[in-house]
């Protein structure tokens, strides 16, 4: 089945040798890269890219295409940070309810309004450190990406409720 390595951008996953973090890497593949994988047990796919074939950890592959293209739609291309308009914005609806539905039920909500002010770039922070990602406050590619492959699967749950 078709995965795709899922680490931080510009970062790289490893296909080894055998299913341990010990054994040797045949090759590093670059996020965002599509491989063929089988699942193998909880913890390791077997993949093959480009000629390769060797075992990664599952931690490093996703099902979704962690591109910037998927999550366009949903959050735009712009880079948001606090605004100095009030006027309401779809995409930073869209971000602001990704946000709260990556948090619940364990932090306060956000007001969802379309603007992006403190509250918001607040959550955007604290997500963004949870992640791995610099806690700058802006919602850039690197963390639109992010979010909306960790939200994905609760959208597609609250979807069917």
């Amino acid at each position: 089945m078709p995965m795709f390595i899922n680490v931080r951008p510009g970062d790289m996953a490893p296909i080894h040798a055998s299913p341990d973090n010990f054994s040797t890497i045949h090759v590093q593949v670059p996020h965002g890269i599509k491989v063929d994988a089988v699942f193998f047990d909880g913890l390791w796919y077997h993949v093959q890219w480009s000629g390769v074939s060797g075992f990664m950890p599952a931690i490093c592959l996703s099902a979704y295409d962690p591109s910037p293209l998927l999550c366009q739609k949903r959050y735009g291309t712009d880079e948001f940070s606090v605004s100095q308009t009030s006027e309401c914005n779809q995409r930073i609806v869209n971000l602001q309810a990704d946000l709260n539905l990556f948090f619940s039920p364990f932090e306060p909500q956000i007001v969802i309004d379309g603007v992006f002010g403190p509250d918001t770039r607040e959550a955007l922070c604290k997500f963004q450190l949870i992640r791995g990602l610099e806690p700058h406050g802006i919602a850039d590619d690197e963390t639109k990406v992010s979010l909306y492959i960790a939200t994905l699967r609760l959208r597609k749950k609250s979807k069917r409720k």
